[in-house]
């Protein structure tokens, strides 16, 4: 709930901020332009434009928010790929009040197809990379018993010896998280750093519509983590607390 409440906060903030209070500067490449290019854009509809697109993504987060708070389980999926959408739609549309961007005829210089092509090129970029990673996020967990030490792979990984694990568990349900504190939640799909309410803070692999869940202890950290189905966990369980046996010495 907190990260949509900041979403929100900062969207809403940026519309009031641009198209409220004027503050025109705040627009990027607006506040470098000469007096002559300035006097080129109608800087009044480009601002109107990104006020309305704040204050509409703002308004999606703040929603979402609510939902959280409400404890409904939905994905952030579809808010992040409207407001990239959006994001892409209003830049293309704010070309149309640069006239900077034009020739006499109306046509587009092409120094500005260039600029066009470079903003949306990086924006495409940026899409597919946040998008590779929530796909990897959204991958069931990977996790390899090795001949000395449990092995989980994948964003926020890591290598625990058999001799310093303890207090292995197979859990029904989860502790109670009360927020995330490094880490990704993508729909029901967790990594990383939450607080909880009975435990503090834990790392966590999991899918929570998938139970079972397993849980140790190494030193001070306690991890849980499950994988693709039910029955592949409560085997993993079983192997994990021969290999531990083995280990001791």
């Amino acid at each position: 709930m907190l990260f949509y409440i900041i979403m929100a906060v900062s969207l809403l903030a940026i519309g009031g901020m641009v198209h409220g209070l004027k503050w025109h500067f705040l627009i990027s490449g607006y506040n470098t332009m000469s007096p002559e290019k300035k006097a080129r854009v109608d800087i009044e509809k480009i601002a109107r434009l990104m006020g309305i697109w704040s204050y509409v993504n703002g308004g999606v987060f703040l929603f979402m928010a609510f939902l959280s708070w409400r404890q409904v389980e939905v994905s952030m999926l579809p808010a992040m790929g409207f407001l990239v959408i959006t994001l892409i739609l209003m830049l293309i549309r704010a070309q149309k009040y640069d006239g900077n961007l034009y020739e006499e005829d109306g046509r587009w210089k092409k120094s500005s197809k260039i600029q066009m092509a470079l903003v949306l090129g990086g924006i495409s970029l940026v899409v597919l990379f946040v998008g590779g990673m929530l796909y990897s996020s959204m991958q069931p967990v990977t996790a390899v018993m090795e001949s000395d030490q449990l092995t989980i792979r994948g964003m926020y990984g890591g290598s625990y010896a058999y001799q310093d694990i303890t207090e292995v568990k197979l859990l029904d349900t989860l502790p109670t998280i009360t927020m995330r504190t490094n880490g990704s939640a993508v729909d029901s799909h967790l990594r990383g750093y939450f607080n909880t309410r009975e435990l503090g803070k834990i790392k966590l692999f999991v899918d929570t519509k998938l139970p079972p869940f397993i849980q140790f202890t190494r030193g001070n950290t306690t991890v849980i983590f499950n994988l693709m189905d039910a029955k592949t966990t409560t085997a993993f369980y079983e192997s994990l607390e021969e290999a531990l046996k083995n280990s001791e010495p």
